[in-house]
């Protein structure tokens, strides 16, 4: 793998993981004020994005594959 960028070959895997805080299930139990946090009630009803990124060592840049 090489950076787009600087063309290095010193760059890592990273994934950042998303939750979506709007969703039915938050809503209807009024979630962050009377049962849970939001992001947990996202994670409960399965709403969960992965995506894998590369960040280069030597500039920084950060970009998919």
């Amino acid at each position: 793998m090489t950076c787009p960028k600087c063309y290095s070959k010193n760059v890592h895997a990273i994934s950042n993981i998303h939750t979506n805080k709007d969703n039915d299930f938050c809503k209807g139990f009024l979630c962050g004020s009377l049962c849970f946090p939001c992001d947990l009630c996202s994670m409960i009803s399965g709403k969960v994005t992965t995506t894998i990124l590369w960040i280069c060592d030597d500039c920084g840049r950060k970009f998919k594959y």
